[in-house]
């Protein structure tokens, strides 16, 4: 989605790094995130779920956003 929304493929690295995704943290994998989740809230995307399987699950908003 992030790629989709940016300018170009900035993001496309991620999508090869899924397979290490899994073996790190699931800290160090939300970190490496961080830049396309930024990108999509900032872009308009109200509430972004984030899945680690096993591993839980994070809520992403928009500082300010109004939920209705």
């Amino acid at each position: 989605m992030a790629n989709v929304l940016s300018s170009g493929e900035e993001f496309r690295a991620m999508l090869l790094n899924i397979t290490k995704m899994k073996e790190q943290s699931v800290d160090s994998s939300f970190n490496m995130l961080k830049p396309a989740i930024r990108l999509l809230l900032e872009k308009g995307i109200k509430l972004l779920v984030v899945t680690f399987g096993p591993g839980g699950v994070f809520i992403c908003l928009r500082e300010g956003a109004n939920l209705v």
